[in-house]
C-alpha cells in the first residue's frame, strides 16, 4: 500500500480486507464483526470464516457476528440468536456445527411466529 492511498479509493472487497486485518492484528479476545462477508469474493469469504474460526477454537475468542450466511454462522458459532424486530424469537445452542441444525432452529422459530 502507498501512503498516499486513501481506504476511500480500493474496492469494497479490498477496503473490507484491511478493516478485518487491522482489527485482527491485535488478537482481540472479543471480535464484534458485522456482515463480515459482504464485498468479499468466494475464496476471500471461505478464507475469512476459516480466520474467525481459528481465533474462536484456538485463542478461545468471543465472535459476535451479524450475518445472513447461514453457513458461515454454522461454520463459526455454538450460539445462535435470532431477533425479529429488535426482540429475541430464539437463542440456541448449535450442536452438530453443520447448518442442518441451524436450518431447522429458525425454520421452528419462523414457522412458531
Amino acid at each position: 500500500l502507498q501512503d498516499s492511498t486513501r481506504l476511500a479509493d480500493y474496492s469494497l472487497g479490498m477496503s473490507k480486507k484491511l478493516h478485518l486485518i487491522c482489527g485482527l492484528m491485535t488478537r482481540p479476545n472479543l471480535l464484534i464483526v458485522d456482515e463480515p462477508q459482504i464485498g468479499l469474493d468466494f475464496m476471500a469469504s471461505q478464507a475469512l470464516v476459516d480466520i474467525l474460526a481459528e481465533a474462536a477454537e484456538s485463542r478461545g475468542a468471543t465472535i459476535l457476528m451479524s450475518n445472513h450466511d447461514l453457513d458461515s454462522v454454522a461454520r463459526t458459532a455454538d450460539h445462535m440468536v435470532l431477533l425479529k424486530h429488535g426482540q429475541i424469537i430464539v437463542s440456541d445452542v448449535l450442536e452438530d456445527g453443520t447448518g442442518d441444525s441451524l436450518e431447522s432452529t429458525l425454520r421452528s422459530a419462523l414457522e412458531a411466529g
